[in-house]
């Protein structure tokens, strides 16, 4: 057999080594020791973030929880936000026909009022002529009742010529029967 390369694959027998290693086995156990301070602190640094990252993931999933919550309150708002701008938009349009409506009655009341007024200056100018006619009435009347006092008293001298003059032709009859 063909023999294998040193320090490969095969045992060192160091019994006949002169002890030399002691100093550095003071090293590598000052390194081991180091190393155990170091693995050890780590491993107290890996506790404190497992319990740190178990903290953050609770306190994300409560803020998770609440941002569903909020995000459904705000679904909800903006959802009641759209049916109250609809709302508003009808008022809006209803409250543009009511202000055009306004308008026209606002003109209409305007020519309501000047028509008034016209009417109320022929009102005023026909109660004056009223006045006026009243007062030739009461005067036709006053002349009414003379004349027709007079007319009376025409018809009674008329009743009387007329009795009179039947007696005159009576008369005149009787004369003339005589003569």
């Amino acid at each position: 057999m063909p023999s294998k390369p040193q320090g490969i694959g095969r045992r060192t027998d160091t019994s006949s080594l002169p002890l030399t290693a002691a100093p550095h086995n003071n090293a590598i156990e000052s390194l081991r020791q180091e190393l155990l301070g170091t693995i050890n602190g780590q491993a107290n640094d890996i506790r404190a973030l497992q319990s740190s990252n178990a903290k953050l993931k609770s306190s994300n999933d409560t803020l998770t929880s609440k941002v569903n919550g909020l995000t459904s309150s705000n679904n909800e708002l903006k959802s009641s936000n759209d049916t109250l701008t609809s709302k508003v938009n009808g008022l809006k349009s209803s409250n543009d026909e009511l202000k055009s409506s306004n308008d026209e009655l606002k003109s209409k009341v305007d020519g309501l009022r000047s028509s008034n007024a016209g009417l109320t200056s022929k009102v005023n100018g026909l109660t004056s002529s009223n006045a006026k006619l009243t007062s030739k009435v009461d005067g036709l009347t006053s002349s009414n009742a003379k004349l027709t006092s007079s007319n009376a008293d025409l018809l009674e001298k008329v009743r009387k010529l007329v009795a009179s003059n039947n007696d005159i032709s009576s008369t005149l009859q009787s004369v003339s029967r005589r003569f």
